[in-house]
């Protein structure tokens, strides 16, 4: 819905408006501020609830409150209804006010009332307190960091940069698990000082003293699966609930549509409810190779009578926009998936429908990824051996296996700057069901989180477009947790119990197909993304920053042909570079 961005403290009125303008693309429609003494609050608006009377800041009745938000409220309407009977003025239909009234009655504990994807800045003008808030899921971003203005703070990394002072020094251990992982878990960034706001916390600053208290208000790893009883009837009524709330729009609403069962259950259960005709997004690649589900899903569409709208990527845009994307996903992630969520995002934006309805979070939640499974299992097999256990499997990626290629290019210094946590330490648990449950965590707070949702917000915004995911709903993945068989289908098919929920919903073929993954021309994409790109760590940032060792990368530049098996190593170095040349050196993607 927005982008949103701020100082706490001394901070100048100018500084704000900079990084304001950098997020013109999370906000097309509009723009807003509101400055006091140590507060300075600005927003850019993309305009989705009360279109015409929306515009932040938002106040309460007398105007001692006042925020600044990003995202979605999907309860608004309950919540508005509610206030209403207990006397509240509500000055406009946006989601967003509904906030301000609900803290006059709560406190900050209002924040367990709201069901949605938020990042909300809250000034409390008589207590003298500013809250920044993240939804339960993490699905809204909001990075802070601590100058000599005092907190800045911004919806994406690129605006908080605008800022004069910010410290940019490189945290070496994020850096060294980027090579392991592909993406730097939260809350830690690529900066040392930069930390994004942890999923379900709200940040609670004392604006006369500056000092600052993180508290977290929801934590998935602490719901325990207690309920015997069979998921099928919860799973399916919450997440048709889930798609129902989250049609909430005052502008036409799509989907990003596949042939498989996470957006065509999206799409079964929304299109026929949704109050317009809605349309279906779709990517496709060049040549029509096996893992293109254009033809699956144009059919879905149709079954539907939903109007089908397709794009083609071929290896050149793929090449040429490169640049642009890692400066558009703020955060290193060497994920090839977030070429297609950017274009089937812009493919909508050219369509005029600002929000996407999409199926991030399905595998995550369900067991959709056959190597975790796997993986788990394993884990679970070694509580009863009597084989010491070392080290826990993880699958998305298995940091034991990647990351073997680059390591060997670290220079010495950087190698002894490292310090890096044992993330995968053997957890201290005996039964299987809390390994099972201790898997799913890890998946969804690590890879759903710092990657998948990542990316997901960011290519989307970058065409000035909201996706919304109902499987992340937070009522749906406690459905799913407090489920003893859901957490324990790791030995069933993928998506077994989903599948369940779904069998009257959705035809046959596309409960039954195979999962197919992201496949697509990797190779051909990979191949050309190097061409172009690896001469540019020839004495560049990575060998200038002394990470990487000059003379092996341009030994690696020279022979990159013959290594095909060391590409997507190659593709990390490329990404980590250009990210580094836009982001701590300040050139422009259009210059590299």
């Amino acid at each position: 819905m927005c982008g949103i961005c701020g100082i706490v403290g001394p901070g100048n009125s100018l500084q704000v408006r900079l990084m304001q303008q950098a997020l013109r693309h999370r906000g097309p429609n509009g723009e807003g501020n509101t400055t006091s003494s140590q507060v300075n609050l600005a927003m850019r608006r993309l305009a989705i609830i009360d279109v015409a009377g929306g515009d932040q800041p938002l106040y309460n009745e007398d105007k001692s409150i006042e925020i600044v938000g990003n995202g979605e409220i999907y309860n608004y309407v309950e919540l508005a209804k509610e206030l209403k009977s207990k006397r509240h003025k509500l000055r406009t239909g946006s989601d967003i006010e509904t906030v301000v009234h609900l803290y006059e009655d709560l406190g900050i504990k209002c924040v367990t009332k709201l069901r949605g994807m938020f990042a909300l800045t809250l000034h409390d003008k008589i207590k003298h307190k500013v809250y920044l808030i993240r939804d339960r899921m993490g699905e809204k971003p909001l990075y802070y960091t601590f100058t000599k203005s005092g907190l800045v703070f911004a919806s994406e990394m690129k605006a908080l940069l605008q800022v004069r002072g910010i410290d940019k020094t490189l945290n070496h251990n994020s850096l060294d698990q980027f090579f392991h992982f592909y993406y730097i878990i939260e809350p830690a960034t690529a900066f040392r000082h930069i930390h994004k706001l942890p999923a379900g916390n709200y940040l609670e600053i004392d604006i006369p003293t500056g000092e600052t208290k993180l508290t977290k208000y929801w934590d998935a790893a602490q719901i325990q699966p207690t309920m015997d009883s069979n998921p099928t009837r919860r799973i399916k009524d919450e997440f048709a609930y889930a798609c129902e709330i989250a049609m909430r729009s005052d502008v036409p609403v799509g989907i990003s549509l596949s042939g498989g069962i996470d957006s065509g259950s999206i799409l079964a259960l929304c299109a026929p409810k949704y109050k317009a005709a809605m349309k279906a997004f779709s990517v496709g690649y060049a040549g029509t190779p096996p893992s293109d589900e254009r033809q699956m899903a144009k059919d879905l569409a149709a079954k539907f009578k939903v109007e089908f709208f397709e794009t083609e990527i071929t290896t050149k845009d793929i090449v040429d926009f490169f640049p642009r994307l890692v400066w558009a996903a703020d955060d290193p992630i060497a994920d090839i998936a977030s070429h297609s969520i950017y274009a089937v995002s812009h493919l909508a934006r050219q369509h005029k429908v600002p929000v996407l309805l999409g199926g991030l979070g399905g595998d995550e939640l369900f067991w959709g990824y056959p190597a975790t499974n796997t993986a788990t299992a394993a884990n679970i097999a070694s509580l009863s051996s009597w084989w010491p256990r070392r080290q826990f499997r993880y699958a998305n990626p298995d940091p034991a296996s990647t990351g073997k290629f680059i390591t060997q290019l670290y220079t010495h210094q950087f190698r002894q700057q490292l310090n890096p946590p044992n993330l995968l330490r053997w957890p201290k648990i005996t039964v299987e069901l809390e390994m099972a449950k201790h898997s799913l965590d890890l998946l969804r707070d690590w890879w759903l989180t710092s990657n998948c949702i990542v990316l997901g917000d960011r290519l989307s915004m970058a065409s000035s477009i909201e996706l919304r995911s109902p499987f992340l709903d937070y009522k749906l993945v406690e459905t799913v947790l407090t489920s003893k068989l859901a957490v324990l289908a790791y030995k069933q098919p993928p998506k077994y119990w989903f599948k369940k929920a779904m069998a009257e919903i959705l035809p046959d073929e596309v409960l039954n197909r195979p999962k197919q993954g992201f496949t697509p021309p990797v190779t051909d994409w990979l191949r050309g993304i190097l061409a172009k790109y690896l001469p540019l760590t020839k004495n560049g940032f990575l060998a200038e920053q002394k990470i990487l060792d000059a003379n092996k990368l341009k030994l690696a530049v020279a022979a990159w042909q013959t290594l095909p098996m060391y590409w997507y190593d190659l593709y990390q170095i490329v990404l980590l570079e250009i990210w580094g040349r836009e982001f701590v050196w300040d050139i422009p993607a259009s210059e590299l």
